[in-house]
């Protein structure tokens, strides 16, 4: 018997993170840079992105030290 179900090409869901949980992700993400399993990499940049749009970047500094 073979399996007709076809994959969906994405999977999307809504979630808004807050300010405090964006930066956690960001923050484990710089510490963890090796250690991002394939795939993630995008998300990873997504999330950086993110802080950096939304803090000066004396913050960004004071941040990622």
């Amino acid at each position: 018997m073979t399996d007709d179900v076809t994959k969906p090409a994405s999977l999307s869901f809504l979630y808004e993170f807050s300010p405090n949980e964006t930066a956690l992700i960001a923050r484990f993400f710089r510490e963890h840079e090796e250690s991002i399993p394939s795939g993630l990499e995008k998300f990873a940049h997504a999330v950086e992105k993110a802080v950096y749009d939304s803090i000066s970047i004396g913050d960004a500094e004071r941040f990622y030290s």
